[in-house]
């Protein structure tokens, strides 16, 4: 049995043309011209976005109140997160055959509620935010944990910096989220997928 950690954002969820809809018009809402486009979003999650967002003034508790504020805009309108096609059949399998994790850096209990809509409940663990804003120190616990047999999955260049960095043993991107494909394997993926499908073929062969 091994461990398989996904991120969300961009590896289970197709957040990137939401947020890009509805996200931005938040923080301008707000007087707040950090994010003014989709790119000024992508750009900023090419690290780690809470370090970014340190770096140019923009504290946690503001960005909590953001993104609340975002998530009860998305249930009050009875807007869905939309996950990738196929995505939920690889939890599914993944969970009957392996310990998973989420490992992100949106809300726990967002990721939660949203993918228990599908029925899928039996993680380990789901890491929010709220747990740890890098995700570094997390896969330095798992792989201490677990030792080698741990598999990490990503979208974001900053998450690829922090697994090569926690010595993580298996980094798989994925490029049909937030990231660039070229610019995912120059920071550390030993593997690229760019359909979910490209990525169940692989996993099932774990």
């Amino acid at each position: 049995m091994s461990v398989i950690c996904f991120d969300y954002d961009g590896v289970i969820a197709d957040t990137f043309t939401l947020e890009e809809t509805y996200y931005l018009d938040i923080y301008k809402k707000h007087g707040i011209y950090l994010f003014e486009t989709g790119e000024d979003l992508r750009n900023a999650c090419r690290g780690n976005f809470y370090e970014f967002c340190d770096e140019h003034g923009l504290d946690h508790g503001t960005l909590d109140r953001i993104f609340k504020e975002y998530n009860a805009f998305l249930a009050e309108n009875h807007i869905e997160v939309p996950l990738f096609d196929g995505i939920c059949d690889v939890l599914r399998t993944m969970m009957a055959r392996h310990t998973v994790y989420v490992v992100s850096l949106n809300d726990a209990d967002v990721i939660r509620e949203r993918l228990a809509r599908e029925g899928i409940t039996d993680f380990e663990e789901i890491i929010g935010w709220q747990q740890a804003t890098s995700k570094l120190e997390t896969l330095r616990h798992l792989k201490a944990r677990y030792g080698e047999d741990v598999y990490f999955i990503s979208d974001s260049i900053g998450d690829m910096r922090e697994a090569v960095e926690a010595e993580f043993p298996h980094i798989l991107a994925v490029s049909y989220g937030w990231g660039e494909g070229d610019d995912l394997v120059a920071n550390g993926a030993h593997v690229l997928f760019d359909t979910v499908s490209e990525l169940s073929d692989y996993l099932d062969k774990i």
